[in-house]
């Protein structure tokens, strides 16, 4: 299928040459397509593994709403003004929320308080190497690393930047929204609350404790977890009143401020919690067992804005 058959006739009439951005909303074929077609565009991949084996998703320059109805269920007074919002530059955003495992290969610290003590501890010999590989999926290696402040998440993206090459940084908000949306415009990227446990780890289906991540199914651009398992937090500065003011372009919240944003559901919430609407905040040095993150780049040949 090529992407001009499957994108909105009006949006073709872009630039020559140039993909029309992904203008939602979008069913998951056009999704896709904006980003098969943003990737040649581009002579970039959809999918990119970095040096340390960590998997991002390509995520096309966009427009969307913003934000919850008036009446939407579970909603608070935080999550709107809705509004339009254009995401100008294409960015990577991880597949899979960071694990405990990157988390130590960076920081030399593992701070979770859902992982399993039962690997084997000390070197590796021939008589414990199978039972390790047996036990890696269920171990706290592949969960979601927990019980880290926006604070920790920045420090582990600059290290991770000295040393590997892009420059990692958590999603604005505003990048978040669009991408957990994937061109949806209900409350759940997979539009309804019947079908939450197939994508999200929340308190209906999590039994209490996060899980490895990628186990559920992915969201229309192929990122996992966008719904459950542990919250995130996202660049901005929490406001309460920025979305009636926020600029209508590459919105990066406020320059000052108490909390930082989380967004996303997790473990222990409801499904109105893990709404792709949903707002949360805290202190930058706030920690808890059901918060974590995970980091975008811009492709290098794009420059990361002001």
């Amino acid at each position: 299928m090529s992407w001009r058959a499957a994108l909105p006739v009006a949006a073709a009439s872009a630039d020559e040459g140039r993909p029309p951005m992904a203008t939602a909303p979008f069913d998951g074929d056009q999704a896709r397509a904006y980003q098969e077609a943003w990737a040649r565009h581009l002579g970039l991949e959809v999918e990119v593994t970095d040096s340390m084996g960590m998997k991002f998703r390509l995520i096309p320059p966009g427009e969307f709403t913003m934000g919850s109805l008036a009446d939407e269920a579970g909603r608070r007074q935080w999550e709107g003004p809705r509004h339009r919002v254009q995401i100008s530059r294409p960015f990577y955003l991880s597949t899979f929320l960071v694990t405990q495992e990157e988390y130590e290969e960076v920081q030399g610290a593992n701070p979770s308080f859902f992982r399993d003590q039962r690997r084997p501890q000390g070197d590796v010999t021939w008589d414990t190497t199978i039972i390790v590989e047996v036990v890696r999926s269920w171990e706290g290696e592949r969960r979601p690393v927990e019980c880290v402040s926006w604070k920790d998440a920045v420090s582990w993206c600059r290290r991770l930047s000295a040393s590997k090459g892009p420059t990692y940084r958590l999603p604005t908000e505003a990048e978040w929204e669009y991408a957990c949306r994937a061109g949806c415009a209900d409350r759940w990227s997979c539009g309804d609350a019947l079908r939450l446990a197939e994508y999200a780890w929340f308190e209906e289906s999590a039994s209490r404790t996060t899980h490895p991540v990628g186990e559920k199914s992915p969201n229309a651009w192929g990122l996992y977890d966008m719904h459950g398992n542990v919250r995130e937090w996202c660049l901005d500065w929490f406001d309460s009143r920025y979305a009636a003011q926020s600029p209508t372009i590459d919105p990066r919240g406020t320059p000052s401020g108490l909390a930082r944003v989380l967004r996303g559901g997790a473990w222990n919430a409801d499904a109105a919690a893990c709404r792709s609407a949903a707002r949360h905040y805290h202190a930058p040095t706030y920690r808890d067992f059901a918060t974590g993150f995970r980091v975008a780049f811009v492709p290098p040949e794009r420059p990361e804005p002001s």
